[in-house]
């Protein structure tokens, strides 16, 4: 997998990596499966949820 960006969208991190999901989850992103993650980037999903 490429390196991970704060600016990259949840959405994108999970398309390019599935197997990161139970680390976002383990950091409190409860919202992955949301579909308003898709257009999150990681900063602001960390920021609202993490």
């Amino acid at each position: 997998m490429k390196e991970v960006t704060k600016d990259m969208l949840i959405g994108e991190i999970l398309q390019a990596d599935a197997t990161v999901a139970p680390i976002l989850m383990a950091s409190g992103m409860h919202c992955i499966g949301c579909p308003a993650s898709q257009g999150e980037s990681l900063e602001e999903a960390a920021m609202v949820h993490g």
